[in-house]
């Protein structure tokens, strides 16, 4: 069903993957029955693509899908490569959105965090004898605490957690997506 090939230029810092197909049907789930304008991608073509992607730290420059000639369908494949570059760049821009909303949150975060910080010590040099003061002190020095390192968590951990994904995204979203025939 799939394979796959990776072509190398020297000294180019771009890369042509090449995946086999039997059919056009390997690209699209099997559970699926809607023409191939709306049928879901199949996993395992997503999976094989991303692996081949991952091999190389290099930019994809195209996405060659190859078929037995006598399989071919021009109009099917025109149809296809939209539902392909619609798929990839949908998906590169959903994985930068969360990535920017992620900064965001965190940043936002972090600084509730310090200002808690903040509000804490000043509370603290107050030295202020009352009760309400006292258990104010207790409930924002550890809520600060908390709120800062979570927020640097999600800054630098959830991030590098995605990174692998939206690099893929955005390597296949600039890539060109073409069918070629096999012998």
């Amino acid at each position: 069903m799939l394979s796959k090939k990776t072509s190398n230029t020297p000294n180019d810092l771009t890369r042509t993957i090449s995946i086999w197909l039997d059919e056009y049907d390997d690209i699209f789930s099997d559970f699926d029955s809607r023409p191939y304008s709306d049928r879901v991608l199949s996993d395992d073509f997503i999976s094989e693509v991303t692996k081949v992607c991952h091999e190389s730290k290099f930019d994809i420059k195209e996405l060659k899908l190859l078929l037995p000639q006598k399989k071919r369908n021009e109009e099917v494949e025109k149809i296809i490569s939209t539902r392909l570059d619609a798929f990839f760049k949908k998906n590169y821009k959903q994985f930068t959105l969360i990535k920017r909303k992620t900064i965001i949150k965190g940043l936002l975060i972090f600084t509730a965090g310090v200002c808690l910080l903040m509000l804490a010590s000043y509370i603290s040099v107050y030295k202020s004898t009352t009760l309400t003061l006292n258990i104010l002190f207790v409930i924002l020095e550890p809520t600060g605490w908390f709120m800062a390192w979570s927020s640097l968590d999600d800054l630098f951990y959830d991030i590098k957690k995605k990174k692998p994904e939206l690099d893929f995204y955005t390597k296949m979203a600039k890539s060109k997506i073409s069918f070629v025939s096999i012998k």
